[in-house]
């Protein structure tokens, strides 16, 4: 079957597709919603703009399709095969086992740039190198995701599940990761520069020499997080959950600290220079060594024995 076939046939009211072979097939702007497409081969064909929302795309081969632009909410894409695929700006909102459809990707970089992934399931997903820049995954379930140096600049990740995702040296940068659960997430040198992360859950993530500047994380649960030699200048934790936080070193002039709960955290040799500590809890908290010149300690809760 060609692509002229599908077509005339879809315009006839036929729905079943299954098995089809349209490979290469030029279908761009085609009106596919709700075609069972289950096990088509649709390697390297060209689906730019084309509507494939609702359709079933069980265990279909998609390998180096073009779908740019493409609607895919609410598609069934178990067991897909999209290695090489070009999902840019494609919308994928609600999309069902997304995650499975990218965990086969063999080396990641998957182009997936402004795309809609509102809601979607790419739980354990392989996503190394992807490019999600500004793409929408408000609500995503990404828990388990490999994201290792993903860039994900401007994306919408407010209430996301992250829990356990690897986004080692991964590209944050103005991101809005609000409500966002990235409880034991691997954040090592990632870029979270502007990222707004108020009231996310960071309870036992690793933020090793991770770039927090000028992030807000207002309300932000951190116990337990790791930020050793981290970058949090002009940071504000305001109200944020840092008990037994591990801040060794960690850079936090100008950081903003009003009332946060910092009680046995461990800010050894942490630079504190002109920090906002307000009402901030710090009993039990190790600061030897700590740099606090020009630090706001009005009404801060700590032991008499701690060294100021």
């Amino acid at each position: 079957m060609n692509a002229q076939e599908l077509l005339l046939k879809y315009a006839n009211g036929e729905r079943e597709f299954a098995g089809a072979d349209l490979f290469g097939a030029k279908l761009e702007g085609a009106n596919l919603q709700e075609a069972n497409l289950e096990g088509a081969d649709l390697t390297c064909a060209t689906l730019i703009g084309a509507v494939l929302r609702g359709a079933n795309l069980h265990n279909a081969d998609l390998r180096g399709a073009n779908l740019i632009d493409a609607n895919l909410i609410e598609a069934k894409l178990e067991g897909a095969k999209l290695e090489g695929a070009n999902l840019r700006a494609a919308d994928l909102a609600g999309g069902v086992c997304v995650g499975n459809t990218l965990h086969e990707y063999p080396s990641g970089g998957a182009k997936l740039s402004g795309a809609k992934l509102a809601y979607a399931d790419m739980k354990g997903a392989n996503l190394i190198l992807a490019d999600m820049s500004g793409a929408d995954l408000f609500g995503a379930k990404l828990e388990g995701a490999n994201l290792q140096e993903a860039n994900l600049e401007g994306a919408n990740l407010d209430g996301a599940y992250l829990s356990r995702a690897v986004l080692r040296g991964a590209n944050l940068h103005n991101a809005d990761l609000s409500g966002a659960n990235l409880i034991g997430a691997d954040l090592t040198e990632a870029n979270l520069i502007g990222a707004d992360l108020k009231g996310a859950d960071l309870r036992a993530t690793d933020l090793t020499r991770t770039n927090l500047c000028v992030a807000v994380l207002t309300g932000a649960d951190l116990r337990g997080a790791g930020s050793t030699y981290g970058y949090l200048s002009e940071t504000d934790l305001n109200h944020a959950y840092l008990h037994q936080a591990d801040l060794r070193g960690a850079k936090l002039g100008d950081a903003k600290l009003i009332e946060a709960k910092l009680e046995g955290a461990d800010l050894r040799g942490a630079y504190l220079v002109g920090a906002k500590l307000t009402e901030a809890k710090l009993a039990g908290a190790k600061l030897e060594g700590a740099d606090l010149t020009g630090a706001d300690l009005r009404d801060t809760e700590r032991n008499d024995e701690i060294p100021f």
